[in-house]
């Protein structure tokens, strides 16, 4: 059986009378597989939001991850993702 547990914190901060938003955040996830450590993920994102109008979202996320688990079932990686979004709420 695996297990995944660890913290994770953010700060976020918006300006401009909310029109911008920024977040920065930290994940560490430990892997225990059958009560033995297994290694770890650790993640760092960063997000910018503009909210140019009521309704109207434009959003940029990037991520970095790094699996150190070494294991029958996953191998060491990292990887580098960049989301970008528009979103309209009605």
């Amino acid at each position: 059986h695996t297990v995944f547990s660890g913290p994770s914190i953010s700060l976020g901060k918006s300006l401009f009378k909310n029109t911008f938003s920024t977040a920065l955040s930290y994940t560490l996830m430990m892997n225990r597989f059958q009560e033995k450590d297994a290694g770890n993920l650790n993640t760092i994102s960063f997000q910018i939001d503009y909210r140019p109008a009521k309704n109207h979202r434009f959003g940029l996320r990037l991520y970095y991850n790094k699996n150190n688990t070494e294991s029958s079932f996953s191998n060491p990686y990292y990887e580098n993702k960049l989301n970008f979004d528009y979103t309209y709420t009605f």
